[in-house]
C-alpha cells in the first residue's frame, strides 16, 4: 500500500492509506483515477489553513506543515498528535527538508 497526504480547505490534514488492486495502482487514463481501495488512516485538524506540508522519507511515521498563523508544525502518525516546532509573526510559504533530513527549512 501507499499513503498520500492531503491538505484540504477545511484546515485538516487527511493522510489516506491507498491499496492497490491486483498488487499495482492503475491509472483510468479516460478520468485520470487511480483505481484501488483507499481510506483515512489520519487526520490532524487545524484553526487555519494549512499552507505547505513536507513528508521526509527517511520519516514516514512523521509530516511537517505550515500554517497560515505562522506556526510550523510536525504531526506524529503514530499517536495523530500535532506538536508545535515553531511560532513565527508571517505565513508560512514553503517548507523543505535539508538534504540529510535532519532539519526542516521554513
Amino acid at each position: 500500500f501507499s499513503k498520500l497526504a492531503v491538505a484540504q480547505s477545511d484546515n485538516i490534514i487527511y493522510i489516506y492509506k491507498w491499496a492497490s488492486l491486483g498488487g499495482a495502482i492503475l491509472s483510468d487514463a479516460k478520468e485520470e483515477n487511480l483505481i484501488g481501495k483507499k481510506s483515512i488512516c489520519n487526520k490532524f485538524s487545524e484553526a487555519t489553513s494549512v499552507a505547505c506540508l513536507v513528508w521526509p522519507f527517511q520519516h514516514p511515521f512523521e509530516i511537517v506543515y505550515g500554517l497560515s498563523e505562522g506556526k510550523v508544525k510536525i504531526g506524529h502518525l503514530r499517536s495523530n498528535k500535532a506538536q508545535t516546532l515553531y511560532t513565527g509573526d508571517s505565513y508560512v510559504t514553503s517548507l523543505t527538508m535539508n538534504k540529510h533530513e535532519s532539519a526542516v527549512v521554513s
